[in-house]
């Protein structure tokens, strides 16, 4: 079982983007992230392929970008209770990583139950955060209406209507429309 964190980092690399913006490069390690991964899931689509991915999330927007990827994937979406305080934690990347581990371990462990035991499972999540606060997912449509009223933009996709709304992106678009394609690509070619 894998949950990866990938979405949750998309917080974590603008925050560091935002240190880094002055020297024109943004080391994370020892490498810089504008240089150009060699080992990517393409060389390893073949065995991918072959192996049982599942991902726990009924989003469609996952979906799609990761069988966009050429990766084969079943859909189970998770019943992890999204009740974790974000209060709890010092930063929204590690609000949405324990969401994530959370579904992932949901799913996993449920699939467990029914005798099956995936290669993988994906578990992503996304939250908002602004000034200083990290908004959960909301409780009810009230809850919902008055996070989007602070984030206009957060209503519309990117791929459609939000498009409009977008001058330019720093970063991942995949990220922005719901998974960081790019990031998964390269730490899922590390476990092949």
């Amino acid at each position: 079982m894998i949950y990866l964190r990938f979405v949750a980092e998309r917080c974590r690399e603008a925050h560091r983007r935002k240190q880094f913006k002055a020297s024109g490069k943004l080391q994370t390690s020892n490498k810089t992230l504008t240089e150009a991964p060699t080992n990517m899931i393409i060389q390893h689509l073949t065995k991918l392929r072959s192996m049982d991915i599942v991902l726990a999330s009924g989003s469609p927007r996952r979906k799609e970008i990761l069988q966009t990827a050429g990766l084969s994937i079943r859909i189970i979406p998770s019943h992890f209770e999204e009740t974790l305080d974000p209060k709890s934690f010092a930063n929204p990347w590690e609000y949405a990583i324990a969401t994530a581990k959370g579904k992932a371990e949901e799913v996993a462990e449920r699939l467990k139950g029914e005798g099956q035991t995936p290669d993988f499972v994906i578990g992503a999540d996304t939250c908002v955060y602004h000034e200083g606060i990290i908004y959960g997912k909301p409780k009810d449509p009230k809850d919902a209406f008055d996070t989007l009223s602070r984030d206009k933009a957060g209503c519309y996709g990117i791929q459609a209507l939000g498009s409009m709304l977008v001058e330019s992106i720093d970063g991942d678009y995949f990220n922005v429309m719901g998974f960081p394609i790019h990031r998964f690509s390269v730490n899922l070619s590390k476990l092949l």
